[in-house]
């Protein structure tokens, strides 16, 4: 499970706002937490997160530029499974103090030493330049349910946006890790761990949610279809094809994380200009062992 939260952490920052979906899970800290407390079932655990992302965005409709954002966090996970966390973002490059914020409360179990299940409520606040704020909720559900082998793990992710319009995303991901031990220290490793994930959901955000957003604030779509708008329907569809390679090296307590991620659309989004997505993401990540 900490390489799966590696990739959600990286994959969500990356591709947090403007996109098609919307990750709420931080990944780095979820995968080093899981990691953990599938052999440290008998103790809580925290961790801290600060990550940089440079949030590429380009969308001939909606968005053309590109949005550095800073993330801190902190998890503190019981050893009952229960968990909780806080997320801060700030988009640094935006003309006035744009933030969001989310306190996330979930249960988290592995059976079999294979079997990872874990399910979550969010509830996100967005302050600032309207811009950057993606898909506008205030609540979430999310359940991850996951087959977490030592090279390779096979992860379902559903989550539930609640806002100013409902949607609903399903990513299926693949993910395979090449773990490289004792590298210049008795204590430290390294690992790769290549992901591919398959989004598809629910496309009221565009309709209900960024449609608007771009009309009060331009006063027009460019180049899009009146029909496009006027036959607008609730629909559950692909939505993109992504690629995530993050890198992460652990030396103790602390974890160091590069990712790269790139997002190919549907041709449903491409309707509405989505072009390939890109980003770099990096991540410093402290656990300190005061519970043990």
């Amino acid at each position: 499970m900490i390489k799966h939260l590696i990739l959600l952490t990286a994959f969500s920052l990356i591709f947090l706002s403007g996109n098609a979906q919307a990750n709420t899970k931080s990944q780095t800290e979820e995968q080093i937490l899981s990691d953990s407390l599938q052999n440290e079932e008998d103790t809580h655990l925290i961790m801290f997160g600060l990550s940089y992302s440079s949030n590429n965005t380009d969308n001939k409709n909606f968005l053309d530029l590109k949005m550095p954002t800073i993330m801190g966090d902190v998890y503190f996970f019981a050893k009952n499974g229960i968990w909780t966390s806080f997320a801060y973002s700030n988009y640094i490059d935006a003309s006035i103090n744009t933030y969001e914020t989310e306190i996330s409360l979930g249960y988290q179990k592995y059976f079999f030493d294979v079997l990872d299940i874990d399910f979550s409520y969010m509830w996100h606040q967005f302050n600032g330049d309207t811009l950057y704020s993606g898909i506008d909720y205030e609540h979430g559900l999310a359940l991850s349910t996951g087959l977490d082998f030592d090279f390779i793990n096979f992860y379902v992710d559903n989550t539930i946006l609640f806002g100013s319009s409902n949607n609903y995303f399903l990513d299926l991901s693949l993910g395979f890790n090449i773990e490289f031990e004792k590298i210049f220290f008795k204590s430290d490793d390294i690992l790769l761990a290549p992901t591919i994930i398959a989004t598809f959901g629910t496309n009221d955000f565009i309709y209900l949610d960024i449609i608007p957003r771009q009309i009060r604030r331009n006063g027009q779509i460019i180049n899009l279809p009146p029909e496009i708008i006027e036959n607008a329907e609730s629909e559950f569809i692909y939505q993109n094809f992504s690629l995530l390679i993050p890198l992460m090296y652990t030396i103790g307590d602390i974890s160091l994380t590069l990712a790269w991620s790139y997002s190919i659309p549907s041709n449903r989004l491409k309707e509405f200009e989505w072009t390939d997505q890109s980003g770099l993401f990096l991540s410093l990540t402290y656990m300190p062992n005061i519970f043990k």
